[in-house]
């Protein structure tokens, strides 16, 4: 499922669009943002991740982000692209809090040796933020991490 939203809340301004893919995982992601850059936008936000911390390894998720983030900068040079660490899930006691700790502490490295802009999202860590299904963020969560990304999108 696909949804469209102007997200006016966002920036004053910026158009602002969000394009959401329930269920999609890093390895759709690639596919899924050709079309969503044909309309060549200055900034892009990737939010990919939560739903590989499952079956992928941390050593895995960032290659596999780098990759994403490389095919975007090779097909669109000009687009400033802020990489969005994985949001923190409570849905499942097999996850570790520490290894999604990890993972987004190598997504933030990567993120500064490639001069890519993270934007940080330990603030949706707490139990507040999160559905009582512990897997998507609730209303508080959702307009926390809308500040996150309006921090990237209004950015000079």
């Amino acid at each position: 499922m696909t949804k469209f939203i102007i997200g006016e809340r966002l920036s004053k301004h910026h158009i602002v669009k969000s394009i959401s893919f329930q269920g999609a995982t890093i390895d759709n992601a690639k596919d899924l943002v050709k079309p969503v850059l044909k309309p060549k936008p200055r900034k892009r936000i990737i939010h990919v991740g939560t739903n590989n911390i499952k079956n992928d390894s941390k050593m895995h998720m960032q290659p596999k982000l780098a990759s994403v983030v490389e095919s975007i900068e090779q097909e669109h040079p000009s687009v400033e692209i802020g990489l969005s660490l994985v949001v923190h899930r409570q849905d499942d006691s097999t996850l570790n809090t520490s290894t999604l700790d990890k993972i987004n502490l190598d997504l933030e490295k990567y993120c500064q040796q490639n001069n890519i802009y993270f934007i940080n999202n330990d603030n949706t860590k707490v139990e507040q933020c999160l559905n009582r299904s512990g897997l998507h963020l609730n209303r508080k969560g959702s307009f926390v991490l809308a500040a996150n990304f309006s921090k990237f999108i209004n950015r000079n």
